[in-house]
């Protein structure tokens, strides 16, 4: 495999060729530069990238390959695909860390996921082999960077059979660990250490705010799916939709003196269902799907919502996925959550 000579990152960054001497690396490689001279994020003939340009995918980063370390992920959370400047298309991941005791939650970001292989790709509540390290430019204590290669679906999905137990019994220290006020007021008096992943318990549903995203409307009418995005090897993906629906819960947590949250979904799940049932320029069944299934439905379950915070402002909370066993599994009591 040849070197790259001649080509000068900014400060630290700086290009290196490959690890592995493979034709698939070799690919994904020129792929990665591609994209930066795409995005101007790179020129040739010695003149510096910018300072924010990140080398994806851990093919050309000059970190040694020791800094990472294995870990066995639990998945509970993917986001709907947003685009980046720098690596096209990001999905962030979240669950928990379960070959460690205790568990804790973690953030797998950035995740490229469409555009990993199949082999590599996986479910909601799939258990995942990864190698991983710790963020340098994240200063949530939950955020850690993955080695795309290494990323290694097992197979074993918990399922949500007899009334979610199974799943219970992983989360089962994290059912009275916090709420949202004391993520809020923690996340604002330490930006830089807070908690930034919980499975949070909402005392109240106020209201619920399903509508259409006036975005997902004007990229519909223009086809944006239908934009490949170019590499030096040809077409390598389908640009996505942005989401299809805004969902919010405006909700009161367990803190007795709350005045209540309201915090977005942007679950993959929820809009990826939206998206199949968007019919033409009817927007109806999709509305109806969600109303049923992410709102109606949890009338009769233990509703929790699995949160997680914005980087750049750590005080915003969103909701990354939904947990909704049968009443009665988790004994900590309910009554009922909908105003």
């Amino acid at each position: 495999m040849p070197s790259v000579t001649g080509w000068h990152g900014y400060g630290h960054h700086c290009l290196v060729r490959p690890p592995v001497s493979d034709f698939d690396t070799l690919k994904l490689w020129i792929s990665s530069i591609a994209r930066l001279i795409q995005n101007r994020s790179l020129v040739i003939h010695n003149r510096p990238m910018l300072p924010s340009t990140s080398l994806i995918l851990g093919c050309m980063t000059h970190h040694p390959h020791e800094a990472y370390e294995d870990a066995e992920v639990l998945i509970m959370a993917k986001t709907y695909p947003t685009h980046s400047r720098e690596y096209n298309e990001l999905v962030c991941t979240a669950g928990l860390r379960i070959d460690k005791i205790p568990y804790t939650f973690i953030r797998l970001y950035p995740i490229p996921f469409r555009q990993l292989e199949r082999e590599s790709q996986y479910s909601k509540w799939e258990i995942i082999n990864v190698r991983i390290r710790k963020r340098d430019n994240d200063h949530r204590p939950e955020s850690y960077e993955v080695e795309p290669r290494s990323i290694h679906p097992t197979g074993n999905i918990i399922r949500p059979k007899d009334g979610w137990r199974d799943r219970c019994s992983y989360l089962k220290d994290f059912f009275v660990q916090t709420d949202s006020c004391t993520l809020f007021r923690n996340a604002k008096a330490n930006k830089t250490g807070a908690q930034s992943l919980a499975l949070v318990k909402p005392r109240k549903i106020e209201k619920v705010t399903l509508d259409i995203n006036p975005d997902y409307r004007k990229a519909h009418e223009k086809g944006v799916d239908e934009e490949e995005v170019l590499t030096l090897f040809g077409p390598e993906f389908h640009r996505v939709y942005p989401s299809p629906v805004s969902l919010k819960y405006k909700y009161y947590c367990q803190d007795a003196n709350c005045r209540s949250h309201t915090q977005s979904v942007i679950d993959w799940e929820v809009q990826a269902a939206a998206y199949k049932r968007w019919v033409g320029e009817d927007p109806r069944e999709a509305l109806e799907f969600i109303q049923d299934r992410f709102i109606e439905h949890f009338k009769d379950r233990d509703l929790w919502f699995f949160v997680g915070n914005v980087h750049k402002r750590p005080a915003d909370f969103m909701i990354l996925s939904f947990f909704y066993p049968k009443r009665g599994v988790i004994n900590l009591g309910q009554s009922t959550l909908f105003a």
